[in-house]
């Protein structure tokens, strides 16, 4: 079982009441999705500066961290039926929509990924509350205040 609290993943397991801790957000994370091969989560935090931070559940390992396009704080998460995309809402003016592909982008110094900025377009003045990738035809798609938005990736 994952969950967030204020600015710590939590990953517990009931059957012996053990919980470990992802340490690694410097804000409420607000915002959780978990991989395909449910070991991998991503959380996004709000804030100036906000921050995606992918980790591995079996021992809170830190493999990315995305910063840089978003303002304010990252709304919706989602991975793509492969997990090799993350897509991302942020909770600017314009909901900025951002796709990922999280595990490239090395950070030569810290020997980890800093992701690839894929695509981005603006979401809309309304309100995004969640997203997700198609499991069909791959896209990704934004909903929220009266809005239903699908992405294609070209």
């Amino acid at each position: 079982m994952v969950f967030h609290a204020a600015a710590v993943g939590v990953v517990m397991d009931p059957s012996t009441r053990s919980q470990r801790f992802f340490q690694h957000h410097s804000d409420d994370i607000i915002c959780l999705a978990i991989h395909p091969n449910h070991d991998i989560v991503a959380t996004g935090q709000v804030g100036v500066d906000p921050v995606i931070h992918v980790w591995r559940t079996s021992d809170c390992a830190l493999l990315a961290s995305i910063r840089g396009f978003h303002k304010v704080g990252i709304g919706a998460l989602s991975f793509n039926k492969d997990g090799t995309q993350l897509g991302t809402v942020g909770l600017d003016p314009r909901h900025s929509i951002a796709l990922y592909d999280w595990e490239t982008g090395a950070d030569v110094a810290g020997g980890m990924c800093k992701g690839t900025l894929l695509a981005s377009a603006p979401g809309g003045t309304k309100r995004i509350y969640c997203c997700a990738y198609s499991p069909f035809d791959g896209r990704f798609i934004a909903g929220g205040d009266q809005l239903l938005k699908f992405f294609t990736l070209e």
